[in-house]
């Protein structure tokens, strides 16, 4: 079903987009392509220093349809069906790995820490499903005792700020049942090193590989890690 584009602001200035597709597996997904991302970092940059928007360093990461992304909704299509019940992605931004979970008939809920990103994946959702999406706000560093728990967790690219790296593994472990699985992408950036002796430190069981992405006329080598619960 065709949409509007979501109607979103951030930074007091209105986020644009247009429909674009991106081909995953044999799924051409369509979503809502941010048109302003340049526009969005300057609002970010003009504002006042104590506003809450810069001090917590809300960088507009979400507005971008990032390779890491790609990777782990590649993978997920190729998942079977039976393993899962319920799959939760968290940072999702445009959320295209959960829209095509949606796409395969699975139980999803999407969750990142700021609004804007959380319109922009429902309105993707819409243009590829007919069921309605579920989404959350979510501060990793403050996650509710009562939420509920997934088989799968999805999180691509969320270890960009190494000040974060705790938060990361806390939601890795607080959200994932026993028995699940947690996917995890991310393009190989050298300060992920320490990351990832946290993850190893947590998780023994952990199978890493890598994934080639094309995007934007570009391949990009993605490090793509399925982890044991």
């Amino acid at each position: 079903c065709f949409m509007t584009a979501p109607d979103v602001f951030q930074f007091g200035i209105r986020v644009t987009s247009e429909v674009a597709t991106v081909q995953i597996g044999e799924a051409a997904m369509t979503y809502f392509k941010v048109t302003n991302i340049d526009a969005l970092y300057a609002a970010l940059s003009q504002l006042d220093s104590s506003d809450d928007n810069l001090m917590d360093e809300r960088i507009p990461y979400w507005a971008d349809l990032w390779p890491s992304a790609i990777a782990l909704a590649e993978y997920v299509s190729e998942l079977e069906n039976s393993e899962v019940s319920f799959i939760h992605e968290i940072g999702c931004g445009m959320a295209l790995p959960s829209v095509l979970c949606g796409k395969l008939g699975h139980k999803v809920m999407m969750s990142d820490y700021v609004e804007a990103p959380l319109q922009f994946a429902e309105a993707n959702w819409h243009l590829n499903n007919t069921s309605q999406p579920h989404t959350m706000m979510l501060d990793w560093r403050n996650i509710p005792d009562n939420i509920e728990k997934c088989d799968l967790l999805l999180a691509a690219d969320v270890a960009y700020e190494s000040r974060m790296f705790p938060a990361v593994i806390n939601a890795f472990q607080r959200l994932t049942k026993n028995g699940g699985k947690i996917i995890f992408t991310e393009p190989n950036r050298k300060f992920t090193s320490e990351f990832y002796k946290l993850l190893q430190n947590n998780f023994p069981e952990i199978n890493t590989s890598e994934r080639l992405v094309f995007l934007n006329n570009h391949q990009h080598k993605i490090k793509l890690s399925v982890i044991d619960v």
